[in-house]
């Protein structure tokens, strides 16, 4: 599976400038692990569905001359096997959460230790493929906690995570509409130069040597001069 979605990213890679949103995918499969390199290779397929199709037919036939195998031959998932991925996107989502919480209760002074002993322990207990849905919602508690960092344990965990889990903080839902833009090389609405401005904003706390910060300011000037010549 790996090595299909290296060969997917390597030939979208070649297609469009944004080398950098590319090999930041490149690294989270390398570093994924059996759990999450399916979470990864299903924004993978979105991304080829997404392209039009005179390039998807590029793509299928040089995927077909090294695999024999083309984007076309993946199949929708049946109902046993959905429901065998909820529950490995379950256990994903729960061993992300526990490792955010562990993180954090490891810092924090010692009479609120027991609260996230407490949090965790309920991550650790329940085991329901109807609850997939509150662990997403956790997901996105726990990375607002993590965001409240300071900015070297926030570094430490996120190095944590993708060592991991081939998945960093950065990857939300959040993060799937920043890739687009990164993909599409420009800020297309006022909606994506809000987004992209946080973006921006936040690295500039978190990650200040960060490449992707001249990246993304690139793309609100470009906005701004487009707006200013309407």
């Amino acid at each position: 599976m790996k090595e299909w979605c290296i060969a997917i990213i390597s030939l979208l890679s070649e297609r469009y400038e944004a080398k950098e949103f590319f090999n930041m995918q490149m690294e989270k499969v390398n570093m994924a692990n059996s759990g999450s390199i399916h979470i990864i290779y299903r924004d993978i397929y979105n991304m080829i569905s997404a392209e039009p199709i005179q390039n998807q037919n590029i793509i299928n036939d040089q995927l077909y001359s090294k695999f024999h195998k083309k984007i076309s031959d993946i199949k929708p998932l049946k109902p046993k096997e959905k429901k065998q991925r909820n529950m490995a996107e379950y256990e994903f989502i729960k061993d992300y959460c526990i490792a955010i919480l562990e993180f954090i209760a490891s810092k924090v002074p010692s009479e609120f230790k027991e609260g996230y002993k407490v949090t965790i322990d309920n991550y650790k207990s329940f085991y329901n493929e109807g609850i997939v849905k509150g662990f997403k919602e956790g997901y996105r508690d726990c990375f607002e906690m993590a965001k409240a960092l300071p900015l070297n344990d926030y570094q430490e965990l996120n190095d944590l995570l993708i060592r991991k889990f081939g998945r960093g903080l950065e990857d939300s839902n959040y993060s799937k509409l920043l890739d687009r833009i990164i993909r599409q090389n420009k800020i297309s609405n006022d909606e994506e130069y809000r987004l992209v401005d946080e973006k921006v904003n936040e690295l500039c706390q978190t990650d200040p040597e960060s490449p992707l910060i001249k990246v993304l300011n690139n793309f609100l000037l470009t906005y701004q001069e487009k707006k200013k010549n309407k």
